[in-house]
């Protein structure tokens, strides 16, 4: 509970890069916030890299980069060693992860499904795919 409250408390502090950027969200008549979603990359001497709204991968591992992160390999993971690593994943997850274009990764997705090698699961408009 209180990592949630942390999380509400910081999307209301808005860095002046944010603002100066226009990514700053109206919350409904309660303020400014920042867009959903956003992420912060906090380096080990605390200094931070956001990225504010929506981001595709290679903006969000240049700004993990840029805090410090060390890159695990060159190359994007196949939809199974992604799913592997992170769990279940949304379509376009997949897709960003693995840098695969929509229709290269629900057919890949597809392909491991009938291989029993992943499972879709039927998520609103859309699927979820997890480790089988």
């Amino acid at each position: 509970m209180e990592a949630f409250g942390a999380d509400r408390e910081a999307i209301r502090t808005v860095p002046e890069e944010a603002r100066a950027a226009g990514k700053v969200a109206d919350a409904h008549g309660s303020g400014e916030r920042l867009p959903f979603p956003s992420a912060v990359f906090v380096a080990d001497d605390g200094a931070e890299q956001g990225l504010y709204g929506r981001a595709g991968y290679d903006e969000l591992r240049a700004a993990a980069v840029a805090a410090g992160a060390e890159p695990v390999g060159l190359e994007p993971p196949g939809a199974l060693d992604a799913l592997r690593r992170f769990g279940r994943m949304a379509t376009r997850e997949v897709e960003e992860v693995c840098g695969l274009p929509e229709p290269r990764a629900q057919a890949e997705l597809w392909r491991l499904a009938s291989e029993w090698t992943v499972k879709p699961v039927r998520v609103l408009t859309g699927w979820l795919w997890e480790v089988a």
